[in-house]
């Protein structure tokens, strides 16, 4: 018949877990982990294979008289301190977070602001060399000069469109309108997240809605 131990820290944390067979001498064993600072408790079979994992990832402790199950992390970043049997939230955490958060919503605005326009009935490039574009040709007409005979501007699925001034003044106001909105968006979006208190707070807030 096997006999089992889980061996701990004397602040609870599981360190070991052991089977011995009925072959097996275990008298001064708790002797023997006590010399090196740790206590030996024989448990059933049923304890030692619920309680063996917490020798990879800590699941339960030790509380001196019996094993007490570890809560879920309040988030991934936290970890378990057993002196205080409590989790614990890294020094800086909540501002990094924040600072990650303000990262994304940069991201979401650029993607947004670049992302093909809809403008009379048809989808336009809005990327950067297309901003880019729309804005020589604004400062050419701006100029006093007219734009060619026969000129179109192509849009995103490459069909040609007969352009004039108008034209593109109006599709760069509308790229420009845009982006001044999706720059409006972050801003609240990170005021929004500076005023969150905590970690999980920050961690569920959505940078997708509200553009």
């Amino acid at each position: 018949m096997k006999t089992y131990y889980i061996t701990c820290k004397s602040n609870g944390e599981i360190t070991g877990a052991n089977e011995y067979s009925e072959f097996q001498n275990t008298s001064g064993l708790a002797e023997f982990y006590a010399s090196q600072g740790l206590t030996a408790v024989e448990v059933t079979e049923e304890e030692y294979q619920a309680l063996r994992g917490s020798t990879i990832e800590d699941t339960h402790y030790f509380d001196g008289t019996a094993f007490v199950q570890i809560p879920a992390k309040p988030s991934e970043y936290h970890y378990f301190d057993f002196s205080t049997k409590q989790y614990i939230e890294p020094a800086g955490l909540l501002d990094d977070l924040k600072s990650q958060k303000n990262d994304t919503i940069d991201k979401r605005r650029e993607t947004l602001s670049t992302a093909p326009i809809e403008f009379r009935g048809a989808m336009f490039d809005a990327d950067k060399t297309a901003q880019a574009n729309i804005s020589a040709w604004l400062n050419v007409i701006n100029s006093g000069a007219s734009v060619p005979k026969g000129f179109v501007w192509r849009d995103a699925t490459n069909v040609d469109h007969t352009a004039d001034a108008q034209f593109v003044r109006e599709l760069a106001t509308a790229m420009t309108m845009r982006g001044t909105a999706m720059y409006a968006a972050a801003w609240a979006h990170k005021a929004a997240v500076g005023a969150l208190q905590s970690v999980q707070d920050v961690l569920s807030y959505n940078v997708q809605a509200d553009w």
